[in-house]
């Protein structure tokens, strides 16, 4: 708080310091060549001044006196956008979407991707595994289905008992081909925490 009210005093001043009218400096005049000064005898009569005349008053305001306009800095310039052509809309062509093709036969192979304790009241020994199913061929867009649930990725959690093995299928769709995998998943395969 002080160092934002200490910035904002100094520019202050120093927008003071530059409104402030500065002195007109001395226009130089080109130097003349020297010259005498015609010699002065003195007299003993001193010259006669004349008289001033009198003017009359009026009723006129005498001007004031002009004092120089403070110098403010230049108005920041301004970001203008310069008109632009406007187009006419032609309809455009629309492509048909690829479809997908078949780049081969579906195959899928099953691995352990995690595995962690989940234990409950009556199941100490549960376990959560996850498993990768790893697909090619097909159209390259994969849907997964186990116990008739449907997963979105290649991941899927399954529910185990610690010492136990775990035995399932799951069902891999692409496009119009499907597969059916296996996986028998031993007690050895895992390292739950």
């Amino acid at each position: 708080m002080k160092l934002r009210l200490s910035l904002t005093l100094l520019v202050l001043i120093v927008l003071v310091a530059c409104g402030s009218p500065q002195p007109a400096a001395p226009a130089t005049a080109p130097a003349a060549a020297p010259t005498t000064a015609p010699q002065v005898n003195p007299t003993s009569v001193p010259p006669a001044q004349p008289q001033p005349a009198t003017v009359p008053p009026t009723n006129t305001i005498a001007p004031a006196a002009t004092q120089p306009a403070p110098t403010q800095p230049p108005a920041a310039p301004t970001n203008t956008v310069a008109p632009q052509p406007t187009a006419t809309a032609t309809p455009a062509t629309v492509r048909p979407r690829p479809t997908a093709t078949s780049a081969g036969p579906l195959t899928a192979a099953i691995y352990v991707a995690n595995c962690r304790s989940a234990p409950t009241t009556d199941k100490p020994g549960r376990v959560i595994i996850q498993i990768s199913v790893e697909t090619t061929g097909g159209n390259g867009k994969y849907s997964y289905t186990y116990q008739n649930q449907n997963y979105p990725t290649k991941f899927i959690d399954i529910v185990g008992e610690k010492g136990t093995r775990s035995i399932g299928e799951v069902l891999v769709t692409s496009g119009d081909q499907q597969i059916k995998k296996e996986f028998d998943i031993s007690p050895a395969d895992l390292t739950c925490p």
